[in-house]
């Protein structure tokens, strides 16, 4: 399985309005991808529990 995303570095607390947005936005990116991921893991657990419960039919 792939890895999780780290979050960018934070940018400084002096930074522009606009950067705090961009900042804010990547981040968001960020969990929505690892959300992705953690969706998939558990699907992949679901459907390997369901074989296995066929199999022992």
């Amino acid at each position: 399985m792939a890895k999780k995303r780290k979050y960018p570095k934070e940018p400084k607390r002096s930074a522009s309005l606009e950067t705090w947005r961009n900042y804010r936005d990547k981040v968001k990116e960020v969990d929505k991808y690892n959300a992705e991921l953690e969706k998939r893991k558990k699907e992949k657990e679901r459907v390997i529990a369901d074989a296995k419960r066929l199999k022992k039919r």
